[in-house]
């Protein structure tokens, strides 16, 4: 019997997204005879993509072995992936085949990686970077204005995004019109798997993520807040926050410098990383 058209159309769908999401190999590292690399997987932001890293890869310490992989949720792949993808699962599936000894986060990808983390619990053991995460502590924290300021929100950032790649190459209102056309190209589907993530994260049970763990976010972000990002490295069992003043939504891209030693000295404070015999420091909140 043949499958109804939509189960083909999600199937389809699927597979498409499942297949977007392949992991490479970014930047090989350079250590001394004898010692290990650290392997290091980058997951880019809804509406980014691999290129967002750019900035910050030739500052990242150079025994780190640079990993990334574009999801269907980057800037140019359309709205499909929203309808059907399980999005925890494509994270998986791309750490799975890396096997990292730490991962990075930007956004929205550093919210699945929440959620992967909380669902393995204890089984989790990768040390995690999470930059500008979407967090409230409470469910009464959400009221009803937060779905028109993000909405607004949401624009907002690929506004952001577009004017930091592009500079003054574009100006103000060409820029505005092209992050209304992304916003229509990626389609209402797109902004409720964001919302609906965001949303969830008072219920996620974060005692359960036992591994060192890095929360950095911009003083002036207007969406994934700072004192939200304080108040999830509050619940982590072994985190710290930091906050770049000057900054926005896109550490890696306005403060690559601030972000990489912050990085740098994080991964070189952790025991369980390859050739790694120091003490964990707790990463304490420092503005810089």
């Amino acid at each position: 019997m043949t499958a109804p058209k939509s189960s083909t159309s999600k199937s389809t769908a699927a597979a498409a997204a499942a297949a977007a999401a392949v992991p490479r190999l970014r930047r090989a590292a350079i250590t001394a005879s004898g010692s290990a690399p650290v392997r290091v997987l980058l997951l880019h932001g809804m509406g980014g993509g691999v290129g967002s890293w750019d900035p910050l890869d030739p500052l990242l310490s150079a025994d780190q072995e640079l990993w990334d992989v574009g999801f269907p949720w980057s800037v140019s792949g359309g709205a499909d992936w929203a309808h059907t993808a399980e999005i925890t699962g494509l994270a998986a599936a791309a750490i799975d085949t890396v096997d990292p000894d730490v991962v990075i986060a930007h956004s929205f990808a550093a919210n699945v990686l929440l959620e992967l983390a909380e669902r393995e619990g204890p089984r989790w053991t990768r040390p995690i970077v999470l930059l500008a995460p979407f967090y409230r502590a409470s469910p009464a924290d959400f009221d009803w204005s937060s779905i028109g300021q993000y909405v607004a929100g949401f624009q907002r950032m690929l506004d952001d995004g577009i004017r930091l790649r592009a500079g003054s190459r574009i100006d103000d209102a060409t820029r505005a019109d092209m992050a209304g056309r992304l916003c229509e190209l990626m389609g209402p589907y797109t902004w409720l798997r964001f919302f609906e993530v965001y949303l969830r994260t008072p219920m996620l049970e974060l005692d359960q993520i036992e591994v060192p763990a890095l929360v950095v976010a911009g003083e002036l972000d207007q969406g994934a807040f700072p004192d939200g990002a304080r108040a999830l490295a509050g619940r982590l069992a072994l985190a710290g926050a930091q906050i770049l003043d000057g900054c926005g939504h896109f550490p890696m891209i306005e403060r690559p410098e601030a972000l990489a030693e912050t990085i740098n000295r994080f991964i070189s404070a952790l025991p369980a990383v390859p050739g790694r015999g120091k003490s964990p420091d707790r990463i304490l909140e420092r503005t810089t």
